[in-house]
């Protein structure tokens, strides 16, 4: 069954976190500094805790700036601002003045790219800056002060010295990242509204997740601040977290002492679409006495306790920029010894379950147990579900989901518009989401016609922390989740202007619950709770000795239903929208879809984020008017078409396919034989017969051949992130990208055709490849290419026999560890897992 198939497929991928410190040097937090930042005082001394919470799983770079000449505020390459010098959202692009000549435009323009402004501190011009210049080379104001130098540990931390805004405009950065499978970076530092910034801008470029760590952010004006903070949020999908919930909230280190924070630390919350850090059991305090403490569990905790978790947090208080190691040579460095969480000796307790006095967010939300529902429903929906592999632009997500929903006899559906670049298509409700969604209806009182079904693999996989946006949602109405398989607990935190909280007033904090949802639970959300707080589930990164029996039931998976009233239709026939959230109210006043940019997708895109971050959110006033935009899209699939009987031909084109982000389906034919039924010496005569093919969406191209097929995705991904993907007209050694894959062919010709056990024949064509990354990392340096594809997965049809891995070994070392470093890899990983899964 396909349903299977996609569901086998989808591997788990062991993925890091990386923090990321920018520019807190002496200009920045020293009082004498040329660029002083008063607020880093208020965080510098968590730093340290930070740095030994993440270097015990995870990768510390510290960043410094330096300046090398002036550097422009805006990209001129993807447009936009470099760093955030307005109070507020940018003014519309004015007309430029008329009367000016051709020379007089181009040099106001030139111009217009830098700016004076001290907070463009690597753009100010050397009059404005008055011989207070920041960050030169070797100058006191270039190094860190004492208190960062000693947390940094020569032996574990990156150290990298930037002369852009932007930490990845350094050579290596990503690759670095990319090559210790990091997925997700944690910043702090300064400043918020530029190296930060900058820094976020192409990490999300990038396809990283993004984290902020609020209360470790330095800024001079708390109005560009929190500008900043809005973009990072509303247009980059960026999240939010406290240094305290990062050290409650993680397994792998030992709690330290509550972090406190200055009074007058800003903090603005970042809530959108990325993921957080993992979560544990710590002890939990007593709030206000509302709720108990945590109990412990010798026997392993095998049932919820019939309390709720909640808290609050705390209020009281120069040539070379490659990527590099700290030395001998650099200033002095003291390392704290990292603190390392003891392994506990038996299954830590679960999360306390809420009781029937408990007050669940804004007390318009509760949970219920033990539906009912068939006993069979989680086997039933694995089984029945037409899951949909997502994509966003970094590529394809570890995760699955399904849409479902009430189809009309006209085929209208309903709509559920969020912050998100693509969708599923909607379904009519199976079997057993029906008999599910009837139990739920009959318990809220009010019809449900939308359910976004998601696939949990495993404990690393999550939901941000979020509000559900209500443009579409039927005012009045309850969102609901069903659980089904593992238990996960639901994280809700108030938003960082609930109740317009401040600093200085400790009962209004930012209050944090932890919600188990248990086999068979119901989660109810109400209007109010989804108005003042945000939900999410965090990874939960602890092994699986820590772990209850009901958080590793069903193998750790977990199916989750959310179930909505919509009152916004469209018609995907006549291309119309109507209804609640829509211009036009009325089913017979229906006005056109649209698609793309536009003002109105950005006025829509910008109340989605008001909706995120304002507890007192005005419904008429942002979505009143409604919308006829349509900001996602249902972003069709090339179909791929295998060669019969050759799997590395195959695994070289999924190989390109998944690096490159491109989204592929492979029709439900019969599986091609193993490698046990066929072998694969035998295979070129049935690759000349059935070639590959890479079908369009359309129907309306088709490639023909690896070679077609390969250069075709070349030129794919070149056009799409050309930073990051090889020229295809560009020469290697004097080769075209053509001539290289022929190269590949011959020796996979070679190796097909030799005598068995006579690895010495393709020796010959082993030794170009020697030639081509000598002296790199692979073909094209350090841009990981399709030519790489079709090479490695030859390569590793001759390493995993044993005379070829010894032939190898022996005379071409470099080759081997080429082979290592591309096997690590998390596409080749994601990919040879996917062909396992689908040959079992």
């Amino acid at each position: 069954m396909l349903a299977s198939k996609l569901l086998s497929s989808a591997p788990h991928i062991a993925t890091q976190q990386a923090l990321l410190v920018l520019d807190l040097q002496n200009d920045f937090v020293r009082q004498h500094g040329n660029l002083f930042v008063s607020n880093t005082a208020d965080f510098l001394s968590l730093i340290p805790d930070l740095a030994r919470l993440f270097r015990a799983s995870g990768e510390v770079i510290w960043v410094q700036s330096v300046f090398e000449g002036r550097r422009p505020v805006v990209n001129e390459g993807l447009g936009g601002d470099t760093v955030v010098l307005e109070d507020g959202p940018p003014a519309t692009n004015t007309p430029a003045p008329k009367g000016l000549s051709k020379k007089q435009q181009a040099e106001q323009a030139r111009q217009s790219l830098f700016s004076d402004d001290p907070e463009a501190f690597l753009s100010v011009s050397d009059k404005a800056c008055a011989g207070r210049r920041c960050c030169l080379p070797n100058s006191s104001g270039f190094h860190f002060p004492a208190p960062i130098l000693a947390a940094i540990d020569p032996n574990e931390d990156t150290v990298l010295v930037k002369s852009e805004y932007s930490a990845f405009e350094t050579q290596g950065l990503l690759l670095s990242l990319r090559s210790r499978f990091v997925t997700e970076i944690f910043v702090c530092g300064s400043l918020s509204n530029a190296s930060v910034y900058a820094t976020a801008v192409d990490a999300v470029r990038h396809g990283l997740s993004v984290t902020l760590i609020e209360d470790c952010l330095g800024y001079r004006s708390s109005l560009r601040h929190r500008e900043a903070m809005r973009r990072m949020a509303d247009i980059m999908g960026a999240n939010g977290i406290t240094s305290r919930e990062l050290m409650e909230g993680q397994d792998f280190v030992a709690a330290s002492p509550v972090l406190g924070q200055s009074e007058s630390s800003l903090v603005t919350g970042i809530e959108e679409k990325i993921g957080t850090l993992g979560l544990s059991s710590p002890n939990y305090q007593n709030t206000d006495g509302q709720i108990a403490t945590h109990h412990s569990n010798e026997g392993g905790a095998d049932k919820p306790q019939d309390i709720l978790e909640t808290s609050q947090r705390p209020v009281d208080h120069p040539e070379e920029k490659d990527v590099r190691k700290p030395q001998d040579g650099d200033q002095s460095v003291e390392s704290p010894s990292p603190s390392r969480k003891p392994k506990p000796s038996q299954p830590l307790p679960l999360v306390s379950s809420p009781g029937d006095s408990d007050r669940i967010a804004s007390g318009d939300s509760r949970i219920l147990y033990d539906l009912a529902i068939p006993s069979d429903s989680f086997q039933r929906l694995r089984d029945e579900v037409e899951w949909q592999k997502m994509y966003h632009m970094s590529g394809q997500v570890p995760r699955l989901v399904a849409v479902q929903g009430a189809v009309a006899q006209d085929g209208s559906i309903p709509i559920y518009r969020h912050p998100a670049d693509e969708s599923p298509p909607l379904s009519p409700f199976s079997k057993t989401v029906d008999e599910i969604r009837a139990v739920v209806e009959k318990e809220l009182g009010h019809p449900l016609n939308h359910v976004l079904i998601q696939l949990y693999r495993d404990g690393e996989d999550r939901i941000s922390e979020h509000s559900d946006k209500t443009l579409d949602i039927v005012r009045g109405s309850k969102i609901c989740n069903v659980s089904l398989g593992a238990l996960r607990t639901m994280i809700l935190r108030t938003k960082a202007d609930a109740k317009k909280a401040t600093h200085s007033s400790p009962e209004n904090a930012r209050q944090t619950q932890r919600v188990p949802m248990p086999h068979n639970s119901l989660f109810i959300l109400g209007e109010k709770s989804n108005m003042e707080w945000l939900h999410g589930i965090r990874p939960d990164k602890r092994s699986e000795k820590e772990k209850s029996k009901e958080e590793k039931a069903f193998n750790g998976e977990r199916i989750s239903l959310t179930f909505r009233h919509i009152g916004t239709f469209v018609n995907p026939i006549s291309y119309t929208i109507w209804g609640q959230g829509a211009l036009s109210k009325k089913k017979e006043k229906a006005g056109k879809i649209i698609h793309g940019d536009s003002p109105e997708t950005e006025r829509m895109i910008r109340a989605f984020g008001q909706e995120n971050h304002q507890s007192d959110f005005d419904w008429d006033a942002n979505y009143g008017c409604g919308f006829d935009v349509v900001n996602f899209v249902t972003t069709p699939s090339l179909t791929f078409l295998p060669a019969a009987c050759d799997k590395p031909t195959d695994l070289r084109i999924r190989l390109a396919l998944t690096e490159n982000g491109i989204r592929y389906e492979i029709p439900g034919i019969k599986d091609p034989p193993s490698n046990d039924e066929v072998d694969t010496k035998a295979a070129s005569p049935a690759r000349e017969r059935q070639p590959s093919l890479l079908v369009d969406s359309d129907g309306s191209h088709v490639q023909t051949g690896s070679m077609a097929i390969l250069q075709y995705i070349a030129e794919k991904a070149y056009c799409r992130i050309a930073d990051i993907a090889p020229d295809p007209d560009m020469k290697v050694d004097g080769l075209t990208l053509e001539e290289r894959l022929d190269a590949v062919d011959e020796l996979y010709e070679a190796w097909t055709t030799s005598s068995d056990g006579n690895v010495e024949q393709v020796a010959g064509k082993l030794s170009t490849f020697n030639s081509l990354i000598h002296g790199k990392l692979y073909i094209n340096g350090k841009l990981f290419g399709v030519d790489d594809c079709a090479f490695w997965s030859v390569l590793r049809e001759i390493v995993e026999t044993k005379n070829g891995s010894k032939m190898v070994e022996g005379k071409f070392p470099l080759l081997m560890g080429y082979y290592s470093r591309v096997r690590k890899r998390a596409c080749v990983k994601q990919v040879m897992d996917e062909m396992a899964a689908a040959s079992r």
